[in-house]
């Protein structure tokens, strides 16, 4: 049985291919991180859209590679549609 499952161990390892160590992945701007974190925070609380909005935005600014605050400001902006206000979307 163990043997078996060594076997598809490897196969899916090589079909799927390991993903590059931690130290081959590009570091992300420890700025654009902070604000990536803080834009989280508020984006979980469902409060100050525009402040969340511009979060992600500044993260991005700082680090176009960083696809988490690209998808979180997808997200934002979504949830913002939902919970603001049409003045606020405006400024979005």
């Amino acid at each position: 049985m163990q043997a078996a499952a060594g076997r598809v161990a490897q196969q899916l390892a090589t079909t799927l291919g390991d993903s590059a160590p931690l130290a081959q992945r590009g570091s992300i701007d420890p700025v654009a991180y902070d604000h990536y974190l803080k834009g989280r925070a508020l984006l979980r609380m469902r409060r100050s859209p525009l402040t969340t909005v511009g979060h992600f935005r500044k993260a991005t600014a700082l680090a176009p590679d960083f696809a988490a605050a690209w998808a979180s400001l997808a997200l934002a902006v979504e949830v913002s549609a939902f919970n603001s206000t049409a003045v606020q979307q405006v400024a979005l």
